[in-house]
């Protein structure tokens, strides 16, 4: 039922969608990025948060703007 009322679109409105989509591909990147990058202590993880949110909102408002997410 949840996820029915999630990617349904009845009951969201388009930027609380962009936003809820944008934060699960920016978890499960963070998770990756977790593992490999900073396992050796060489990346800074507030540098690769936020390089994963600056490209997580681009590519939420990327698939916006082609239509993939309505």
């Amino acid at each position: 039922m949840v996820e029915l009322i999630l990617f349904s679109g009845y009951y969201l409105s388009p930027f609380v969608r962009f936003f809820l989509i944008g934060l699960f591909i920016w978890l499960l990147l963070r998770q990756f990025y977790n593992r490999k990058l900073y396992e050796g202590g060489y990346i800074h993880p507030y540098f690769t948060d936020i390089c994963l949110l600056v490209s997580t909102i681009s590519l939420s408002y990327l698939f916006m703007a082609e239509g993939f997410i309505k």
